[in-house]
């Protein structure tokens, strides 16, 4: 086996532009004149990335294949089974591909005459497909072809699950940005001395007002002699396996709230990562709109009432039951109920860790 056909398979997925370097290495590992490696999501006409490698313009013919022919095509790739090549005769006859519009059409004018077909699997709602072709004066692929392909069978379906990992990862974090966002959540990275690393704008905006927290020399500081338990929730966070999160609030003399949540950045989502950060602190505040939008966002995303998400929500901005009782104007009796039901529908048992759900959910990050 070609070691630098391995190593194009497994440099794929992490190349800037995935996928691009293999094509050709395995254009000419098998004699084609077009290879393409496709990710098709499950359910979908269009999207998908198709990545080619051709004699031809391969940039036209996907073009063409994807908007036209893609639903005249014949051929039977429903039948197909994971991990094994077929050839055009293994799907059709050659007697009916050859009156298909999609021979005469797309197939004849790039001269396909022979075709390899691979589907490799579905990971995550995405079908991943390996195709490649030949003209007439080039031939069937052989058996020695079919077997260099089928080596490289494991390698591929690795390199494949790594890159649907990866882009699950992209589209993920850029979903938990734009809630983050919409939220009016800040993210601060720290390095492992504590150090501020980098900060989204709504960070930026909460640590420039300095009331609850502030920016000074570097470093995150907290009013209402909150500094020390915030150095302390920094230190678990550092060196308890069992306690990767830490949750706690901070208030100045004038009442401002902004909660925090501090944890390591193995499964920091929602700004650019920084080489030396060791962990990423999430910030909100009360804003006007915010409360009912985290109201909302805890209704549908945990399943709880309006007024048990609305308990649940003061919890975590720090609100004592009384207090909480006080500002939707009902009773002491009925906002223990409404917790105690709120604790029931997520599966927790105390208070804190109602409070860690929420403020993780509510940033999609737990």
């Amino acid at each position: 086996m070609r070691e630098d056909v391995l190593a194009a398979i497994y440099d794929a997925p992490l190349a800037a532009q995935p996928w691009v370097a293999l094509a050709p290495a395995l254009r000419a590992l098998t004699n084609a004149n077009s290879i393409l490696i496709e990710f098709t999501p499950v359910g979908q006409c269009g999207g998908g990335v198709m990545v080619a490698d051709a004699e031809w313009d391969s940039g036209a013919a996907q073009r063409l294949y994807r908007d036209v022919y893609r639903f005249r095509d014949p051929v039977g790739y429903e039948r197909m089974i994971a991990g094994r090549i077929y050839g055009f005769e293994d799907l059709i006859t050659r007697d009916a591909l050859r009156r298909s519009d999609y021979y005469e059409r797309f197939c004849k004018p790039l001269n396909i005459e022979h075709a390899f077909f691979c589907y490799l699997g579905r990971h995550d709602g995405v079908d991943a497909w390996l195709k490649g072709a030949r003209d007439m004066a080039r031939g069937r692929f052989g058996e020695g072809e079919v077997r260099l392909i089928s080596d490289l069978l494991p390698h591929l379906d690795r390199a494949v699950r790594t890159y649907l990992w990866r882009e699950k990862q992209r589209v993920e974090t850029r979903l938990y940005a734009q809630t983050v966002a919409a939220l009016g959540v800040g993210a601060v990275l720290l390095d492992g001395q504590g150090r501020i690393a980098g900060s989204n704008g709504e960070a930026d905006l909460i640590l420039s007002e300095g009331h609850a927290i502030s920016r000074v020399a570097n470093r995150l500081r907290l009013a209402g002699g909150k500094q020390l338990h915030y150095a302390q929730a920094l230190e678990t966070v550092a060196t308890d396996p069992a306690c990767p999160v830490q949750i706690m609030t901070a208030e100045d003399d004038g009442g401002q709230r902004v909660s925090l949540v501090i944890r390591r950045i193995e499964d920091m989502t929602g700004i650019a990562a920084s080489p030396v950060a060791a962990f990423v602190v999430y910030l909100h505040r009360d804003a006007p709109g915010s409360f009912s939008r985290m109201v909302a966002f805890v209704v549908e995303n945990l399943g709880l009432t309006q007024a048990e998400a609305r308990v649940a929500v003061m919890l975590a901005e720090g609100l004592a039951l009384d207090e909480i009782a006080q500002r939707l104007g009902v009773t002491l009796t009925s906002v223990r109920t409404y917790g105690k039901r709120a604790l029931a529908k997520t599966g927790t048992s105390r208070q804190v860790d109602l409070v860690r759900l929420v403020l993780s959910g509510l940033a999609r990050l737990a």
